[in-house]
């Protein structure tokens, strides 16, 4: 029997996940699966995972009475705190 070692580095944004094996991870480490298969032949998968930060920032905006906003493709008239999540 042979055993297959196996180092990878991945990177991923925030809110995504990386499968290894039958784990899936999605925050920053190290991880180290063993991977068996019916022939007899072992693998270790060694994984550096690092997780990019949740970006976010704020904007105001004013207008005239009257008037409104483009806020994430929506005409906003009446005043409010509009979210806004950006697809990766």
């Amino acid at each position: 029997m042979s055993i297959l070692i196996t180092d990878q580095t991945v990177n991923l944004c925030f809110g995504e996940s990386f499968i290894v094996g039958s784990n899936t991870y999605s925050a920053n480490g190290i991880y180290s699966d063993l991977l068996l298969s019916v022939m007899g032949c072992d693998s270790t998968v060694n994984t550096t995972l690092t997780v990019a930060p949740e970006i976010s920032s704020a904007n105001s905006v004013s207008v005239c009475f009257g008037s409104g906003a483009n806020i994430g493709g929506n005409f906003e008239t009446v005043a409010g705190i509009y979210p806004v999540v950006f697809p990766q």
